[in-house]
């Protein structure tokens, strides 16, 4: 501690007044401490001794730009001390100095002679704290709390990661680039305190491991070959990243044979992913690889991140086979073909088969699996085959388990030769109920019983709401029960068979029956008719059977009235309503199951102003059924006003025009 003290004496005064000095007047000034750091407190200590009067006012320059302010309390006794407490914001030597107040005049004011009391003090920047903070990995969230949140802080020397920021209290944001920064961070507390800080940071990169599995695959020799990989990633820290591969390569030995083309990608999620590809070998790429002499070739993929290690590459071993090896697998439900099938609960006689292509010779085994249980074991030996297709029926016992209401899965799962594939599999749904009783669909035409010739054969259902398809089946009678000879599928309420069906699968004389199930989009029953018979006659018909057509001029005042009394008083049912805008009519199709021919002269006995009649067939030279275009045909009576031939050039009168 420096200690000044200025005595100042007045004997020249006294020696003029003739008089002598009766005590000592002087004042000092003293700063603890005299070495202090910025933002830390000074403690000025002042003393003044002069003559008794009523009282005397000093004043304090610290000298850092605040200039002269009066020491408070006013001296009111001799000698009096006064303390003041100051604190410096920058480094350097500072003079305190001591005075009394100049204005107004002060008794104290002959204290001292006109020079000042004062001392000085040192302020040293404090020494500035290092610190080592966490590695960095770049695209990470990347957080750190510099200190107290009060106070605030600034970068003042040095480079930081351009991906980081100073936010309040914290280092925060995603490193950009990979490196190592050395800054300064200045903090200033809320009293104006100041201390620095050097942090030192690393940013690396994530470090990517990939895998593909599986690691190794068989594939026929002499042809072309597909399997599926699964590639997955791990990261050496919880990363989330982009990771994606433009090409596959193969090859043999150290030969590039081959290349697809494809890109592929995934998202890591806290350090981890899982990507599958199928991927196709080409027999170009196969038979290269015969040439060479090689058994075995590599399928191979480097990925790429954004902020990961610029490239992991994998790769997968694929083995050339000449031994026994499928090729093709199909599995379905024997009555239909389909791979999904609703049945009820407690249901018998479901039947399915497999289809297996293979090539090459040897032992098969397998066996037939309802979810997780196996359901029967199959073994044979099959003689060689470069493309041989048979035909696995599964098992009448036991016979398939449909007890249990919900959905359920049937595969054939072959052990021998080893297949490291996922086995296609069926779904049957075991429903619980009755569909066609509890929501129905009612069918119009054929009417049931009908006798009907093949040409005229010609399906009508009411549609339902809820119903996304609808699936017609044609069942044969048979002793044993209904076959399903036939099945389709419409968006429509309606269906019009092929020729080729009538050709090779229904015969005249015969009895069949047909159902319409109804279908959402998820390919479920939601909907279902009751069986109607009808047979395959041979004669021809003058009319459509259980169809009546009626034509009403469109400017009726109550159609709906009409329509509503026609079905009460005759039991009536509406198949379609067809609007006719250029005959100004419309178009109204019943079904009934009484004889047409008389419930029509009866209908318009009963009922003059209006004109209803069978649904007849119209025939020509080339045996064009002309049933479909009856809406057409009705126009043809009116068309002595409609069709003058003004400007037309050319026109033909034929017998009939294939829409």
């Amino acid at each position: 501690m420096q200690k000044t003290t200025w005595i100042f004496s007045f004997f020249w005064v006294l020696f003029l007044s003739g008089l002598t000095p009766l005590t000592s007047q002087a004042v000092t000034v003293t700063a603890s401490p005299t070495s202090a750091t910025p933002g830390q407190t000074i403690t000025a200590t002042v003393t003044s001794s002069y003559v008794a009067t009523p009282s005397c006012t000093l004043q304090i320059n610290f000298n850092d730009g605040g200039g002269w302010q009066n020491i408070s309390p006013t001296c009111l006794t001799t000698p009096c001390t006064n303390t003041v407490s100051h604190s410096y914001a920058n480094p350097g030597t500072y003079l305190i100095q001591v005075q009394p107040a100049p204005v107004p005049p002060q008794n104290c004011a002959n204290l001292v002679p006109p020079s000042r009391a004062q001392t000085s003090v040192t302020i040293t920047a404090s020494p500035s704290r290092e610190i080592d903070l966490p590695d960095g990995v770049v695209g990470m969230d990347y957080e750190y709390t510099l200190g107290n949140r009060g106070n605030r802080y600034r970068l003042t020397t040095g480079r930081m990661d351009p991906g980081l920021k100073i936010r309040f209290n914290k280092i925060e944001g995603a490193p950009a680039r990979v490196g190592k920064y050395r800054f300064l961070i200045r903090s200033t507390d809320p009293v104006g305190a100041t201390s620095d800080t050097w942090y030192n940071l690393k940013v690396i990169r994530a470090r990517l491991k990939v895998t593909v599995s599986p690691q190794k695959s068989t594939i026929a020799r002499n042809r072309a070959a597909s399997l599926r990989l699964t590639w997955s990633f791990s990261a050496s820290e919880e990363i989330s990243d982009t990771l994606e591969s433009f090409q596959g390569i193969f090859f043999a030995g150290s030969r590039r044979l081959g290349q697809v083309n494809r890109r592929i990608s995934t998202r890591m999620t806290n350090g981890r992913a899982r990507l599958a590809e199928q991927v196709t070998v080409p027999i170009e790429v196969i038979r290269t690889a015969q040439r060479l002499g090689l058994d075995e070739i590599r399928y191979q993929r480097t990925f790429k991140a954004r902020y990961m290690d610029a490239a992991t590459t994998s790769s997968a071993a694929i083995a050339m086979s000449t031994g026994f090896v499928f090729t093709r697998i199909h599995i379905y439900f024997d009555d239909d073909r389909s791979s999904k099938k609703f049945v009820k609960r407690n249901q018998k006689g479901i039947t399915a088969a497999v289809d297996l292509r293979y090539e090459g010779a040897g032992l098969l085994k397998g066996y037939w699996q309802v979810d997780d249980r196996i359901l029967a074991r199959v073994t044979r030996n099959l003689p060689f085959s470069s493309g041989r297709t048979i035909t696995l029926q599964l098992p009448k016992v036991p016979a398939l388990p449909t007890h249990s209401t919900g959905s359920h899965r049937l595969r054939f799962v072959i052990t021998r030769p080893a297949m490291d594939i996922a086995f296609p599999q069926v779904i049957y749904v075991v429903t619980g109920e009755d569909l066609s009783d509890s929501h129905p669909i009612q069918l119009l035409t054929p009417v049931a019983g009908a006798t009907l010739p093949p040409r005229d054969l010609y399906f009508t259902w009411k549609r339902r709401r809820g119903v996304h398809m609808y699936k017609l089946e044609i069942f044969l009678e048979k002793k044993n029960g209904p076959e399903t000879i036939y099945s389709a599928f419409s968006k429509k309420g309606a269906y019009t068979p092929p020729g080729t069906l009538l050709l090779k699968k229904l015969s005249t004389g015969s009895e069949y029956s047909w159902q319409v199930s109804g279908l959402d989009r998820n390919n479920r029953v939601v909907a279902r008719s009751k069986k109607r018979r009808f047979t395959l006659g041979s004669p021809d018909l003058t009319f459509v059977p259980g169809r009546l057509l009626l034509l009403v001029d469109s400017r009726h005042q109550d159609i709906s009235g009409l329509l509503d009394r026609l079905r009460d008083r005759y039991h009536l049912s509406i198949s379609m309503r067809k609007p006719l805008p250029m005959t100004g009519q419309e178009l109204i199709v019943f079904t009934t199951t009484a004889d047409v021919q008389q419930l029509s002269k009866k209908i318009s006995a009963e009922n003059r102003k209006i004109v209803i009649q069978p649904d007849y067939i119209y025939s020509t030279l080339g045996k064009i059924v002309e049933t479909r275009n009856r809406d057409t045909i009705l126009r043809y009576l009116h068309l002595d006003h409609l069709a003058t031939g003004r400007g037309i050039r050319v026109g033909i009168i034929d017998t009939g025009v294939d829409l």
